[in-house]
């Protein structure tokens, strides 16, 4: 079961998927070169798990947080990623 509901993103094109890989690198995780699967984020102790899937044809993505520490809002998760995907040319919906 999912820690949170998931949340949609459009405008996910090649491009977007591609600018995101390349954030999770310089930020110290891996988002997999796949249109399906599964990512986490550790910080200071705490880990955050993600899954996803991408529909490069549709341009949409669909995240998951799977895992997250309980005092960790869901709203505050999909807030960073909402501006991670932002920052990367996505828009959530």
């Amino acid at each position: 079961m999912a820690a949170c509901q998931p949340w949609n993103y459009t405008s996910v094109t090649p491009e977007v998927f591609r600018a995101l890989q390349s954030l999770a690198r310089k930020e110290g995780f891996s988002l997999p070169d796949a249109p399906n699967g599964e990512f986490a984020i550790r910080r200071g102790g705490v880990s955050v798990g993600f899954r996803y899937a991408w529909d490069r044809g549709g341009g949409t993505l669909r995240l998951t947080c799977s895992k997250k520490p309980p005092l960790l809002a869901c709203g505050m998760v999909k807030g960073f990623a909402d501006q991670i995907v932002r920052q990367c040319g996505g828009r959530p919906m």
